[in-house]
């Protein structure tokens, strides 16, 4: 685990161009960044003292100045039915996120956290159900994603989604910072098409989004298509109504052209029929999104249960029909609650295997 500390620097919180600076702050050949980023990201060094090709009075004297986050899996879930991998992180004041894996043939896709719990409250999403404990740091949120790169049964990593646990949008300055670092060629190198961030309608998260020059793209979790119905369901949405959330997604589209994407969790009488189908419709084509739907999974509260297979593929017509592409999605990692809407903070546990 790292050795954190306040007067210390986390290297997995940098960008390469800062660690040059640091380095030549230090009076070092530039070479010498281009090693610790090649550690860090080509050979998941987890210390200073594992880059064995700088001298050992050079890492002992970066060593006082400079860390790496070393988060630490607790415990790890692979599905029986998927093979999604469900990771219980500690971090280094010993709090906990949980973080997907979700393999491919021959490449992955990890949904990372943001936050340690939510505090937003969604009632269908386990992970705001004790409030929010903190941010995650750049750091936190980047080495998710690391142990997702170097994981051996997963294949290339070439999808990260900001997704887990938290409000990425209110946590932006960490996050914007985090998705710089996977779309950087000499990090993750991503294509900037291969990086989401989910809001719950976050709106001066999408405001400032919208003023951003960060490449990635949007997930707006809506659930509802009025404001009544999503206020029940979504908190938020007393504070930031549906008309000023999809506001700021306009701006965002005008602004940056980025992509749109509506995430719509299907629930049993409460959001599934048909005319809540033409009326997202309407939103999606206003906003050029596509849609993906998503059979609602089971959560603590147990309180809502997905539509018949039947009714959700006649909400999937509707928005056809419409002219809106519509996919349902495919819920990963079911049997081990790393679905949608299931990741909490579990808090430490005696057994890790």
């Amino acid at each position: 685990m790292a050795q954190n500390s306040a007067k210390k620097l986390d290297l997995l919180g940098m960008l390469p161009e800062e660690i040059s600076e640091l380095m030549a702050r230090r009076g070092l050949e530039a070479y010498r960044s281009a090693q610790v980023t090649e550690w860090l990201y080509q050979h998941n060094a987890r210390s200073l003292d594992a880059m064995t090709n700088l001298p050992k009075r050079l890492r002992d004297e970066l060593a006082e100045e400079l860390f790496i986050t070393d988060i630490r899996a607790l415990k790890v879930q692979v599905s029986q039915r998927d093979r999604t991998k469900k990771i219980l992180f500690e971090l280094s004041d010993g709090m906990t996120v949980e973080t997907v894996l979700m393999p491919e043939a021959g490449h992955s896709t990890v949904c990372v956290s943001t936050q340690v719990g939510c505090a937003f409250g969604c009632v269908f999403c386990a992970s705001g159900a004790g409030g929010l404990a903190r941010n995650l740091s750049t750091g936190e949120i980047v080495d998710q994603a690391r142990w997702a790169q170097y994981d051996p049964d997963a294949g290339r990593l070439t999808n990260i989604v900001l997704m887990g646990m938290g409000e990425p949008l209110a946590n932006y300055e960490a996050t914007a910072k985090a998705v710089r670092i996977f779309i950087h060629e000499r990090c993750f190198a991503l294509g900037k098409r291969r990086v989401t961030i989910s809001t719950a309608g976050y709106a001066p998260g999408i405001r400032r989004l919208a003023d951003d020059d960060l490449p990635v793209r949007l997930a707006l979790s809506l659930h509802a298509t009025d404001n009544k119905t999503r206020s029940r369901l979504m908190p938020i949405n007393r504070k930031y109504p549906l008309e000023e959330t999809l506001d700021a997604c306009r701006l965002l589209a005008r602004n940056r052209r980025t992509p749109l994407t509506i995430e719509y969790m299907l629930m049993r009488d409460v959001n599934d029929s048909l005319p809540e189908a033409a009326k997202l419709a309407k939103i999606s084509l206003s906003l050029d999104a596509k849609v993906n739907l998503i059979e609602c999974n089971p959560v603590l509260s147990g309180r809502f249960a997905a539509p018949p297979r039947e009714r959700i593929l006649r909400f999937q017509a509707t928005l056809r029909n419409a002219g809106v592409l519509a996919f349902i999605r495919r819920s990963r990692g079911l049997d081990v609650e790393g679905a949608c809407g299931q990741l909490r903070n579990a808090g430490l546990v005696a057994d890790s295997g």
